[in-house]
């Protein structure tokens, strides 16, 4: 493990508080993988034996629906923690998970970091803070998928992630909504005409008002 790769893991929200001694120890349980750009970094069933922390990149945790099209579960970038449900309750891992760029990833023996870490009152706070997010994001998901249009999940997009929208392509964007690129050019052109938005491409919002009352409608 390099020095960067050191402290890009100390900024994790688990370790960020850790002392010398501790992160010494932290390092002779990881180990540090590299993946090129769309690699399968686990697949659905695959038993977890560590903790993953992505120090540099983009992946995505998705799923299949019945017509073999892949539905975006999760879009995480460094650093962060990610599948730590399935690696905390030792269950097969639900999604499958893919490198979106070229990523940096910490993986961290379970079974050591249970048995020298977990006893830990700030890192144990900070596990129930992880999972208390990766809850909100469900539900989050379950709404998106389920209730909202698809002017509310573009919406409901462009609201949260403003700065994604001037590195992401189209084709991208309507990847992570799970819609069809057709339709996420319909509703961007209609939010132009609506005066929501000044531009396209690359999307720039003109009027957050209107384009919230768009997500809350």
């Amino acid at each position: 493990m390099t020095e960067s790769e050191l402290n890009l893991l100390q900024q994790s929200h688990f370790f960020e508080h850790l002392s010398p001694d501790e992160l010494k120890a932290l390092q002779k349980i990881t180990h540090i993988k590299h993946y090129k750009d769309d690699n399968i970094i686990f697949y659905k069933g695959d038993a977890p034996k560590h903790l993953y922390i992505l120090l540099e990149g983009v992946i995505q945790i998705y799923k299949h629906d019945k017509k073999a099209r892949e539905v975006i579960m999760l879009t995480e970038s460094g650093v962060a923690s990610f599948a730590e449900l399935a690696t905390f309750e030792q269950i097969p891992f639900p999604a499958n998970c893919k490198s979106v760029t070229d990523v940096t990833i910490a993986l961290i023996d379970y079974d050591q970091l249970r048995e020298k870490f977990l006893s830990s009152p700030t890192i144990s706070l900070a596990i129930i803070k992880s999972l208390s997010t990766r809850v909100r994001s469900l539900s989050s998901l379950i709404d998106r998928e389920l209730i909202f249009s698809a002017e509310q999940k573009v919406a409901e997009f462009l609201t949260h992630h403003q700065e994604d929208t001037n590195t992401m392509k189209h084709h991208q964007i309507a990847t992570e909504l799970n819609i069809a690129p057709e339709t996420l050019s319909r509703v961007l052109a209609k939010f132009f005409k609506e005066d929501i938005l000044s531009s396209r491409q690359p999307i720039v919002i003109k009027d957050f008002e209107l384009l919230n009352e768009k997500f809350d409608s």
